[in-house]
């Protein structure tokens, strides 16, 4: 397949009949799309989950931008299909590609893969397939892409090494350049793949499991992983980048429809050093390193500008430790609470929270806050080095309930080392008084939202040589809470616990286990993460084909001398920090952090301790405290009517989605937009009622009210400046009067043209599904009867409409193209029929959807 733009018409008939296509058609506001010719090497950004997930996921976005950003190499993008599309291209023979290029995926030289959790696995295995590349590292030809896996789960990747040449440990701002590099000097001199591989071993942070052997003791268990060749490392040490040196994402892609978190991210702290003992992300990610107050607020202020985001999150483990966070807030609260925007902070822990933070976050809008007790005892909580004093922490519920907030969030886990019945009766205690302290102090529908989870034993953490609880007694104690806590003013959910059984299988998983995973995906198993489409029966079965017990994998204790699959792979801590860390577990004794306190021994710092603090690397401007957010009056005094199209990709989103990409392209206009009053400001933006998904428009319209007069002309050439989706294209602009109706009042009939296409899929000559004698034939049929009764079906009611007391003119037309319609039909204040049920009424569904069909609604007059 070959360098292309657009999307290629071979995949529109798929896309018109799969649910959300705007999820494979790219196009979106700051993609980047090079010409493969001209670069030396090209990464394919693969993320295993949906995009309406992955195009939230922020390490994407910043290593996209900085590949993208370096003239001889490339960065694009791939995610998971949902099965339906998945099962039509595998239907029509057609690969998986990417959004910018859509070349498939075995055409790239380097295919990164994201590894957020163990439940993704298989569907790495389904993005391989479809994109035409061997699912075994060992089967891939010189010209084969190298599969290169990141994230969280690079730094336990033995289960999944028979399918990855190389993983990168740690952080890749700087270390896909290396990658990069290496492969492209590696290409150009004609390396064989394993001289390439040997190349990559050499690469800072870059494991390559071919390089390696896995020895078993009798019993099972792991004796060694050491390495077989001279080019591979004893031991390969996690990447640092410190992201004070170098900016966050400014140009983030902004997604066609909407996703899990459509906001602007910016990443103000990385690392922990908590030491909380059940967590992979803090023992892992080591020492801190903090951006400048200036910096986060330089990178909010253009990511705004770029994409017309109308809300910011900063972005940490634990966003309240940044060492400047009341001065940021007040600094970004000063410059964008008059704009809108809102500010959250998604990671607070109960020790570093503040009410006079939490005003400061609420300027805008509120939310509920999210509060990790994670154990029900304070004696559990020293376990695992979470103390909270309970009497504090109702202080700070108090304190929140008389703020204003009416939800409370609580997340706890079942299962910790060492729980006992009496710490999940504290879970019970714990949520008793913090309902009684609001009833105390007057609050009323006060909600309490609590979700359990349960403990997953995780590498490189002091409880990875604990035992995972059976499944049974899972459920035992899950139901215990459940069934103990108060009924009114309580909401329990819980996450699945059968796919928790399973991350808990392979999170100190070996290599045989790649058996399991493919025999699992070849039966059928995929997007395990779904409760919709996890298939546990599928994960058992497979277990017992590979002669493997998962409870021994997920279930076993270790003794203190245990080789771990991943043991030479090294984090920041260090497996001696980890056995310290366990023995102290056991006696319930806490290590404090050490930012502030002394070393605790780990090994990210060395000596001293290597922390980067914002306050240590620039100094802070503003004062202290929130600026007051500017109350504007609301009150339009102006009425502008935009005149747009809606064709390529845009065709494929669904009309909210295209809702917002107006509305970011208005935000980052500038234009003064009104907005309602009320909990949740919106701005005041109407448009032209929704297509049906495929079908183009050639003159849509958007109604803005503003609060100052402005020149027409002058703002629709600022939005023609701007970079938008493709496919949206500013064609005119008119003042409206304030009191003149509503666009859905005031469209009388909508025109639409249908042509059936005398090009078949590939571009080739085909035959047409009609002729023109028979069109028009039938086109006079229509218009001479009284009535042409059709039926509609609409979430399993059938409704009876007349079509033609709608359809007040329709011509057969003919051209090179094809044959096709012209008609306008009738549109009672917003109650109108659109041209696939009209189609459908008048020549049967086989000819109102399909290869050769193609739709537009030409410009609306209102």
């Amino acid at each position: 397949m070959t360098f292309c733009r657009r999307i290629p018409p071979i995949y529109e008939p798929i896309l018109s009949r799969v649910e959300r296509p705007g999820r494979y058609v790219g196009g979106e506001v700051n993609a980047v799309v090079k010409d493969p010719a001209g670069l030396r090497a090209s990464m394919l950004l693969a993320f295993p989950d949906l995009y309406d997930l992955g195009m939230s996921y922020h390490g994407f976005r910043i290593l996209y931008e900085r590949i993208n950003a370096h003239p001889d190499f490339a960065s694009e993008r791939v995610f998971t299909p949902w099965p339906d599309y998945a099962d039509a291209l595998r239907e029509a023979g057609l690969p998986l590609t990417s959004l910018e290029t859509f070349r498939p995926l075995r055409d790239f030289e380097i295919i990164g893969f994201t590894l957020q959790h163990e439940l993704c696995y298989t569907n790495v295995l389904e993005m391989l397939d479809l994109g035409g590349v061997p699912l075994k590292a060992g089967e891939r030809s010189d010209s084969d892409p190298v599969v290169l896996g990141g994230g969280e789960g690079a730094y336990a990747p033995e289960p999944m090494a028979e399918f990855f040449d190389a993983f990168l440990l740690g952080d890749g701002e700087e270390a896909v350049l290396d990658i990069l590099e290496a492969v492209a000097s590696a290409r150009e001199a004609g390396l064989s793949r394993l001289d390439l591989l040997r190349r990559l071993a050499g690469v800072e942070g870059v494991y390559v499991p071919s390089l390696y052997e896995a020895e078993y003791e009798q019993d099972g268990r792991i004796r060694r992983v050491s390495p077989i060749d001279p080019a591979a490392p004893e031991k390969v040490r996690s990447r640092v980048y410190d992201i004070s040196e170098g900016r966050d994402a400014l140009r983030p892609v902004v997604p066609l429809i909407r996703t899990v978190q459509d906001r602007t991210v910016v990443e103000i702290r990385r690392g922990c050093v908590h030491g909380c003992r059940f967590c992979h992300a803090g023992m892992t990610n080591r020492p801190i390193r903090e951006r400048p107050v200036e910096q986060v607020v330089e990178t909010v202020r253009e990511a705004l500008k770029n994409t017309g985001d109308r809300a910011v999150s900063l972005l940490s483990l634990s966003a309240g430790d940044y060492t400047q966070i009341q001065p940021l807030l007040a600094r970004l609260n000063e410059e964008f609470a008059s704009e809108r925007i809102s500010v959250s902070l998604p990671s607070l822990r109960i020790s570093t929270f503040d009410v006079a933070l939490a005003r400061q976050i609420s300027t805008v809008r509120k939310s509920g806050f999210t509060f990790a007790p994670e154990a029900g005892s304070e004696r559990l909580r020293r376990i695992i080095n979470k103390p909270l004093d309970e009497g504090d922490f109702l202080d700070v519920i108090e304190a929140v309930l008389k703020a204003g907030w009416r939800t409370i969030k609580f997340y706890f886990m079942i299962g910790l080392p060492g729980e006992t019945d009496e710490d999940l009766m504290g879970i019970v205690r714990l949520t008793e008084r913090a309902l009684e302290r609001a009833k105390a102090i007057g609050s009323r529908n006060v909600g309490v939202n609590i979700t359990l989870s349960p403990f997953v034993p995780k590498p490189h953490t002091p409880f990875q040589w604990e035992g995972q609880i059976t499944l049974a007694e899972i459920r035992r104690r899950m139901g215990l809470v459940r069934d103990s806590l108060p009924r009114k003013g309580v909401e329990v959910k819980t996450s699945p616990l059968e796919s928790s059984f399973l991350e808990g299988v392979f999170a100190r998983g070996d290599r045989r286990l790649s058996r399991a995973i493919e025999t699992a995906w070849r039966n059928g198993c995929r997007f395990d993460a779904w409760r919709e489409t996890f298939r546990f029966g599928g994960w058992l079965d497979a277990f017992r084909e590979c002669g493997l017990d998962p409870e021994w994998y997920a279930c076993r204790p270790r003794p203190d001398d245990e080789v771990f699959p991943h043991d030479h792979l090294v984090s920041g801590t260090g497996r001696r920090f980890l056995e310290r860390q366990r023995d102290l577990a056991r006696q319930a004794e806490v290590t404090h952090e050490c930012v502030e306190g002394p070393c605790p021994g780990c090994e990210a710092c060395g000596k001293p301790k290597a922390h980067r603090l914002a306050k240590e690397v620039a100094e802070m401007r503003g004062p202290d405290g929130t600026p007051p957010a500017s109350e504007r009056d609301q009150t339009p005094v102006m009425r502008v009517r935009l005149r747009f199209t809606k064709s390529d990709a845009l065709r494929f989103i669904a009309h909210l989605d295209l809702v917002e990409a107006i509305l970011r392209l208005i935000r980052r206009s500038g234009a003064p937009v009104a907005h309602t009053q009320g909990f949740n400001p919106l701005p005041r933006v109407a448009l032209s009622p929704p297509l049906p998904l495929g079908v183009e428009g050639r003159g849509e319209l958007a109604d803005v009210l503003l609060l100052e007069r402005i020149d027409p002309g002058e703002w629709l050439e600022r939005l023609r400046s701007l970079s938008a989706p493709a496919g949206l294209e500013w064609i005119g602009v008119e003042e409206v009067g304030l009191k003149a109706p509503s666009l859905q009042q005031s469209i009388g009939e909508y025109g639409y043209e249908i042509v059936w296409s005398r090009r078949g899929e590939g571009g080739e000559a085909s035959v047409l599904p009609l002729g023109f004698d028979s069109l028009r034939g039938t086109v006079q049929e229509f218009l001479a009867a009284l009535e042409w009764p059709i039926h509609i079906d609409r979430k399993g009611k059938t409704q009876d409409r007349d079509a033609r007391a709608y359809v007040t003119s329709m011509e057969a037309i003919e051209s090179e193209e094809g044959l096709g319609l012209r008609l306008r039909v009738k549109s009672d204040n917003g109650m109108t029929l659109g041209p696939f049920v009209i189609l459908a009424g008048l020549f049967g569904e086989d000819l109102s959807r399909g290869v050769h069909l193609s739709v537009c609604r030409l410009p609306v007059e209102a």
